[in-house]
């Protein structure tokens, strides 16, 4: 018989390209970890992973990370930048985690927000959702709720969609 074992493996498809091409790579790879260890250990598993790191804004990451969000984009040119969640991704990811401990959605989430030249969310597509149509609300609301860095086309902040993409899946214990 399988049940929950009380934990939510949620593992980010942020850049699912750029975290294929990192993983194949050797690259390093960034982790949230729970708030709590599981029962019988003290050690705290990654709650969510990706190919950037979650406590860093879009100017503190390297210039090849910052290649790799931008690869996500067509024709960019070399001094534009793509919109950034203002505060780094951990806090949107943090509060995306907790929904999904407590609705514990499967599946991916593909979704992009328009972000405006004032760099708040002006309106939100879902491409792909997860089985848990409350779970795909919430995190709709989250992003839509958050802070974004603009964009920058031309040196001037421009308005443009921010991909998000997440896949959750769920440990089985046997």
């Amino acid at each position: 018989m399988r049940h929950i074992h009380g934990r939510l493996a949620v593992a980010s498809l942020l850049f699912v390209w750029a975290t294929l091409a990192s993983a194949a790579d050797g690259e390093a790879q960034y982790q949230i970890k729970e708030d709590q260890p599981a029962v019988g250990t003290l050690l705290k598993r990654g709650a969510v992973t990706g190919p950037l790191p979650y406590d860093k804004r879009y100017d503190q990451l390297t210039a090849e990370q910052r290649m790799q969000v931008k690869s996500n984009y067509e024709a960019m040119a070399d001094d534009d930048e793509p919109p950034f969640p203002a505060e780094g991704l951990g806090p949107l990811m943090k509060s995306i985690h907790k929904a999904a401990q407590v609705l514990v959605p499967s599946g991916l989430l593909d979704a992009a927000v328009e972000i405006g030249p004032d760099g708040a969310a002006r309106s939100i597509k879902i491409y792909k959702a997860p089985d848990d149509l409350r779970f795909t609300r919430i995190a709709a609301q989250l992003l839509m709720l958050t802070r974004y860095k603009p964009a920058v086309c031309s040196g001037k902040p421009c308005a443009q969609w921010y991909p998000f993409r997440m896949e959750f899946t769920i440990d089985y214990m046997h």
